[in-house]
């Protein structure tokens, strides 16, 4: 039996609501390379706080699409497309933080944002499944 630390699982879920809210304001704003990079954090924390429900944690990005494989998506818990969401998140992510030629437009933010909200929303409901209160995930 794994021993799962909820107090991580709800913190990771928490600092991904967060970011998901960031991104939902930058990209209002405007400032769509920000927002694309707050929507990947909202997936990551996401998929970091359901990996703690497994006892698992992990701190590389790229450590965090292997294990979601791993333990999420390869024994059918969670859809494919997850992982592709994560990513691609994760692709463009790198872009809009580090390649400054490259400008976003308003309709790219918003896809990553509710490709985000979309993950944040499935994580949801595995962590509903996994007997968390709906007013300890907020």
């Amino acid at each position: 039996m794994v021993a799962v630390n909820y107090e991580f699982v709800i913190a990771e879920w928490q600092r991904s609501r967060l970011a998901l809210r960031a991104a939902s304001v930058l990209t209002q704003s405007g400032l769509a390379a920000d927002s694309i990079s707050r929507a990947y954090y909202a997936i990551l924390h996401a998929a970091k706080a359901a990996l703690w429900t497994r006892g698992i944690s992990v701190h590389r990005h790229n450590a965090v699409g292997q294990l979601l494989n791993q333990h999420f998506i390869h024994p059918g818990t969670m859809e494919r497309e997850w992982l592709d969401v994560f990513r691609r998140a994760r692709v463009t992510r790198t872009t809009a933080d580090y390649d400054v030629r490259v400008n976003f437009t308003f309709a790219e933010a918003e896809t990553r944002y509710r490709q985000a909200q979309a993950f944040c929303d499935r994580i949801n409901r595995y962590l509903l499944d996994e007997g968390f209160a709906a007013a300890e995930l907020g």
